[in-house]
């Protein structure tokens, strides 16, 4: 083979791998793909479904001061989130059994979450404590924003 011959053939396969780690790059896909494609389900259903939830978490009591949570899924983050509320029967308690609640609500609701979707690791998942407590009411009644309590990342309870 001549030289312009090998040459051109590598700048081709140079081009050639360059451009396929590019679209390689571009069709990388989310673990959760599989879960995210269109069913037939209505937006009907899915409202009322919705509905359902929030009527069932209504009535639902809190349990050790928090609340049952709202799950979601962030395609942004592309993160499983869930939000909950802590309420003055958790908040006014020594941190260690604080944080050890907490903990284990994190810890609960990602368990439920992997039994559904097995691929979600800790690393996948996010839950925030909204701060619920009488005192916090008192400020959102006077236009105060929503303060989180604490934020469960990466396996890892973070106090706000």
């Amino acid at each position: 083979m001549t030289k312009p011959i090998r040459w051109s053939l590598g700048v081709f396969g140079a081009l050639l791998f360059a451009v396929g780690v590019l679209v390689g790059q571009q069709t990388q896909r989310s673990k959760f793909d599989k879960y995210l494609q269109p069913r037939t389900v209505t937006d009907m259903q899915l409202a009322l479904i919705d509905a359902q939830l929030d009527r069932i978490r209504d009535a639902t009591p809190y349990e050790s001061g928090v609340r049952v949570p709202e799950i979601y899924y962030d395609a942004k983050t592309r993160s499983v989130r869930a939000f909950t509320l802590v309420s003055d029967e958790l908040t006014k308690q020594p941190l260690t059994k604080v944080r050890g609640t907490l903990v284990l609500k994190a810890y609960g609701t990602l368990g439920d979450i992997q039994g559904r979707i097995p691929e979600v690791s800790k690393e996948d998942f996010i839950m925030t404590f909204r701060d619920f407590s009488s005192d916090a009411i008192k400020e959102y009644a006077n236009g105060s924003k929503p303060k989180d309590f604490a934020e469960f990342v990466n396996g890892e309870l973070v106090f706000k």
